[in-house]
């Protein structure tokens, strides 16, 4: 026999409707549903909790605001200078909320208000309420530094005289003595309280902080908490709203902005306007002299120097200069030429001259460069084939000294005509220089003061030009301001909203509830109820063992014997019953109990079913054929085995010496005994079936409790040899894959009767899987408990 005719490896076998199926699972997920409440309670439990204390703690923000209407009147237009309306429109409402949102206006503003000194009831450290209208008590200060600044210190009122302040200074407590009235001193400045009618009418509280605000801090908080922003383009209007937690303050800061507004932003056009009139004027004055110095020192030039036109002599002779200046280097040039060729006769060498070149000579000099070069080719072919000494070669040699000294000396004439030619440019040229002599500075600075009298005059119809157009906008441009809409006092505050606030947190409860119940859905794949246990196989359920609540079982035992009328006991009576229907056989049966893995609860099953059946009169004995992990001793109190199967397989004991008595009556056990190395042969050899043809004759039910199928094959050859197999399915523990395994063995090794048991399963889908809802509420497990089951029931049922 080979392990291959029981494979049950993972094959598809295209079986149970679940795996065909792809829609929602609508009893899985009421299954989760119900489990998922209290999860579902907590999380909006949390919710609400967290909106109750985020309206109860965070600290009420309040918004005041108001509308203006800037009007521009363009009386330009009358006196020909028309603007763009709009554009000049949305110029102008630019211009007034940058004006708001400025540094400058917020000083002045922060100048006509109370906020310098902020001053909070302590109630703990959640909420303290500022106390802005009704202060207990006036702060005066004097800073030598900035210690005193942005600093939180500690008031506590002792009597209507004395007080205590504390303060925290690098970690260390600074605390000193107060009377309300008289200065107090502390390290950089002078502090001093004075109590008010408030707190003399009976305040109720005597610790009180107080923060002094530096302006920079004051600036800052106008800053953070105004807006401004453009109402209507088209009607030129603008919103103003600031956002505050004392309603109080909120409503004062709006006020003071409208008032501070009209009277700031005209003031601040009309100054700028004036400052930039004054120095136009300054500078046009300062233009208007240096015109007039310039003016009288041209008729002052012309007077001297009798010509109007001091420049255009000037160019003339600087244009013969140059003249004279071009000729000069052109005969300079031509010099070079000949020191050139004069250079390279006195070294007897070849006369290398350019076309150019020859064309600045005389004809003469030319011809002569001509013939002495065409002597010397003729002489250097003439030394290729013979030596200086020969006769040719000695006469164009005279040849070329004749043409040598001819050309010198031609050359030489040509020199000093050239010397006397620059001697004659040299001395014109110094004949002009000393006429042209004062001609330069005078025109220089003629030329100077006539470009700075030019850029003056430029100047100073640009000064005009602006003087005016300010002018004009100063009289023209009138801007006018209404206040449509004035500081309101808020009512109820935009923060924290409670119906917002709770709607939210419902919501958001609502929707982590679905989120964390749908991913519970999908990640769930255990098996839950026998409904969806049949949708996944066809093999018939044999029955359902509920929960066994009495106590925690640290090892599987026999409890059927302790409880005959608890409802586990109850439901394997139901199971032996079914068995009855489902093997009609009078004879002798053998059972065998698997399942997929460990922990699923084959031995309990084993154990208890063979203690029901042995209740009936029926003598049963149960086989821990699990021999890699045995837990069939650990029922019946066994620790130690030293005889058992493995013993008994392989020969080293007989039947009489494993079998084991119960304290049930007619229930008997063989253990695993001890751990052998190859469990899987012993179940394969002949000693396995003789042992079981054995029993079969000595007992009336023989269940055998084999390992767990999905891990190991030892069960599936058990299974060959019994009339009936029990498969073992645990609820919320079993994974819905396992159920495979289960409809594999049944349709692909041809085990025709099989049939499962579901384990541990709750009382409630008990109930739902059978229709009806009295379950087994009546049996002494329950009265025992101390549980209501019927209040439970009637909820479960609503629930479900």
């Amino acid at each position: 026999m080979r392990d291959k005719n029981y494979d049950i490896g993972v094959r598809s076998s295209g079986l149970g409707d679940e795996e065909r199926s792809t829609g929602v699972d609508w009893e899985k997920f009421l299954t989760i549903f119900r489990k998922s409440i209290p999860f579902v309670i907590l999380i909006i439990a949390l919710a609400v909790s967290a909106a109750v204390f985020y309206v109860r703690y965070i600290p009420p923000l309040f918004e005041s605001s108001s509308e203006l209407k800037l009007d521009v009147k363009e009386e330009t237009a009358v006196i020909g200078f028309g603007i763009d309306p709009q554009k000049n429109n949305m110029n102008a409402l630019s211009g007034e909320m940058e004006l708001l949102r400025s540094k400058v206006f917020f000083s002045r503003l922060i100048d006509s208000l109370d906020i310098d000194v902020t001053i909070r009831t302590t109630f703990g450290n959640f909420k303290n309420e500022e106390r802005y209208k009704n202060k207990p008590f006036k702060v005066a200060y004097k800073a030598s530094g900035s210690e005193i600044f942005n600093r939180l210190f500690n008031v506590h009122i002792s009597s209507m005289t004395n007080y205590e302040l504390s303060y925290d200074l690098g970690g260390v407590s600074q605390k000193f003595n107060g009377v309300f009235g008289k200065p107090l001193v502390i390290n950089s400045g002078v502090i001093t309280l004075t109590l008010t009618e408030n707190y003399a009418k009976g305040e109720g509280f005597d610790d009180y902080s107080f923060i002094i605000n530096s302006r920079e801090s004051q600036i800052g908080y106008i800053q953070n908490s105004l807006k401004v922003e453009a109402q209507s383009l088209a009607a030129n209007t603008i919103k103003i709203t600031f956002t505050d937690n004392d309603k109080y303050k909120a409503y004062d800061v709006v006020n003071a902005i409208d008032s501070l507004y009209l009277e700031y932003s005209r003031e601040q056009k009309m100054q700028a306007n004036k400052q930039k009139i004054a120095f136009l004027e300054e500078q046009m004055s300062n233009t208007a002299q240096n015109l007039e110095n310039y003016e009288n020192y041209f008729e002052n030039f012309t007077i001297e120097n009798q010509t109007v036109d001091l420049q255009q002599d000037m160019s003339k002779a600087i244009g013969f200069l140059n003249e004279l200046d071009s000729q000069k280097r052109a005969l300079r040039i031509y010099k070079i030429k000949i020191d050139k060729v004069q250079s390279q006769l006195e070294n007897d060498d070849q006369l290398e001259i350019g076309s150019l070149t020859l064309e600045n000579f005389p004809k003469t000099i030319t011809e002569l460069i001509i013939n002495i070069n065409t002597l010397e080719n003729e002489r250097l072919q003439l030394l290729e084939k013979y030596n200086e000494n020969t006769y040719a070669v000695r006469k164009l040699n005279n040849e070329l000294n004749v043409y040598r000294g001819e050309l010198n000396d031609q050359l030489a004439y040509l020199e000093k005509n050239v010397n006397e030619e620059l001697s004659r440019i040299q001395s014109q040229k110094s004949n002009l220089g000393g006429d042209f002599k004062s001609m330069p500075s005078k025109g220089t600075q003629y030329n100077k003061a006539k470009r700075f009298y030019e850029l003056q005059e430029e100047i100073y119809l640009t000064l005009a030009q602006n003087k005016m157009e300010f002018e004009i906008a100063q009289a023209g441009t009138i801007p006018e301001f209404t206040i449509l809409s004035s500081a309101t006092l808020p009512v109820s505050p935009i923060r924290p909203n409670p119906l917002l606030a709770y709607a939210i947190a419902v919501v958001s409860a609502m929707f982590l509830s679905l989120v964390f119940i749908a991913s519970r859905y999908i990640l769930h794949d255990k098996i839950t109820s026998q409904s969806e246990l049949e949708r996944l196989t066809t093999t018939p359920v044999l029955g359902v063992i509920p929960k066994y609540k009495k106590e925690k079982l640290e090892n599987t035992r026999l409890i059927v014997n302790d409880n005959p009328r608890s409802m586990v006991s109850e439901s394997l009576r139901s199971i032996r019953t079914n068995m009855d229907f489902l093997h009609q056989s009078s004879g002798h049966r053998v059972i065998t109990v698997s399942s997929t893995v460990s922990g699923e609860g084959k031995t309990f099953v084993s154990v208890n079913l063979g203690g029901i059946i042995a209740m009936s009169g029926f003598k049963v004995i149960v086989l821990d054929l699990d021999m890699r992990k045995p837990k069939v001793n650990l029922a019946f109190d066994e620790e130690f085995m030293t005889t058992g199967m493995s013993t008994l397989l392989i020969g080293k004991h007989d039947l009489d010496q494993t079998i084991r008595s119960t304290k049930q009556e007619n229930l008997y056990y063989i253990p695993s005994g001890p751990t052998p190395p190859n469990p899987s042969e012993l179940l394969m050899g002949e000693s396995f079936k003789e042992v079981i043809r054995k029993l079969r004759s000595q007992f009336d039910v023989v269940i055998l409790d084999t390992p767990p199928v999905g891990i190991v094959s030892d069960g599936v050859m058990a299974m060959k040899l019994s009339d009936l197999s029990v498969y073992v399915v645990r609820a919320d523990y079993s994974k819905r894959k396992f159920i495979k395994t289960l409809n594999r063995l049944k349709h692909i090794n041809r085990f025709k009767n099989i049939s499962v048991i579901i384990n541990d399963l709750s009382l409630h889908s008990i109930n739902k899987g059978y229709g009806y809802n009295y379950g087994y509420g009546y049996y002494a497990e329950d009265e025992e408990s101390g549980i209501k089951p019927k209040k439970i029931l009637r909820f479960l049922k609503k629930e479900g």
